[in-house]
């Protein structure tokens, strides 16, 4: 398992506070970039930048964004969503 654990903050968009959808950071003890490469060539549909470090992909609806120390979930409905997308991907 790559992501042992990790703490969620709960963040309204910053574009549209009123949005009703809310976006999840993760944030994580160990750094992850070294195994972005090889989830680049797994997943279908990802965006993979070496540059910035990041890869992105679309998962029932939501932009998943991967960082080095961090996950970024956009389109959530509530933290308990958030735990079980980031359960999902551990």
């Amino acid at each position: 398992m790559l992501i042992k654990n990790y703490a969620i903050r709960i963040v309204l968009p910053e574009c549209n506070p009123s949005a009703q959808k809310e976006n999840a950071i993760a944030e994580l003890p160990d750094d992850i970039s070294e195994v972005l490469p090889y989830i680049n060539a797994t997943i279908k549909g990802c965006s993979y930048n070496p540059d910035a470090g990041t890869l992105r992909f679309i998962k029932e609806g939501m932009a998943i964004t991967l960082h080095p120390r961090k996950i970024a979930i956009a389109g959530l409905e509530d933290e308990t969503e958030a735990s079980q997308v980031l359960n999902s991907l551990t």
